[in-house]
């Protein structure tokens, strides 16, 4: 699923969403990074931030199971903040439950705020686990659905198809 659309002066860049195989996910910034160690470009919504960041917890990443099958929706910006956790974070559901395979888990912090328990059970699949890890894990993923932002750096501006999806889940 991938879009482009123009507002205004401004091109917001299009969003996609992709199944990448051998990723770590580090949750703290929401960066991907290849088998390489390459991180995946706007993977983590403010990448310099989160590059910061990704070199700061390089050294001391905590140990978790690998999973095989995964989605990961957070990212620096907007996973502690309700405003953002709605415009920016949670649209980018729109593409994983289009791609995600029945046995996909969703992977998220330990210390979820109640409105992102709350509004995730609306979004995402009656079907899919939630997994929650210390924000200081890398979670090793064997296939990991992966949406980018919809709104990149023009926080507020949700697509019509991303803002239907928004309201089917709500109000269903």
């Amino acid at each position: 699923a991938s879009m482009n659309f123009q507002l205004a002066r401004y091109l917001v860049p299009e969003a996609y969403a992709a199944v990448l195989s051998d990723v770590s996910v580090q949750l703290e910034t929401g960066l991907v990074f290849s088998a390489c160690g390459q991180a995946l470009d706007r993977s983590g919504f403010s990448s310099n931030r989160a590059h910061r960041l990704a070199a700061r917890d390089a050294s001391a990443p905590v140990e978790v199971p690998d999973l095989e099958t995964a989605a990961c929706i957070w990212s620096t910006h907007g996973s502690r903040n309700y405003y953002h956790w709605m415009v920016d974070t949670l649209p980018r559901t729109y593409g994983i439950c289009s791609m995600a395979p029945r046995d996909c888990a969703m992977i998220a912090p330990e210390a979820l705020r109640s409105y992102q328990q709350e509004t995730m059970g609306l979004f995402l699949p009656a079907e899919m686990q939630v997994v929650r890890r210390p924000s200081a894990a890398i979670q090793h993923v064997n296939e990991l659905v992966f949406a980018t932002s919809v709104t990149g750096s023009m926080s507020g501006y949700i697509p019509k198809p991303y803002l239907d999806h928004i309201r089917g889940c709500a109000f269903r």
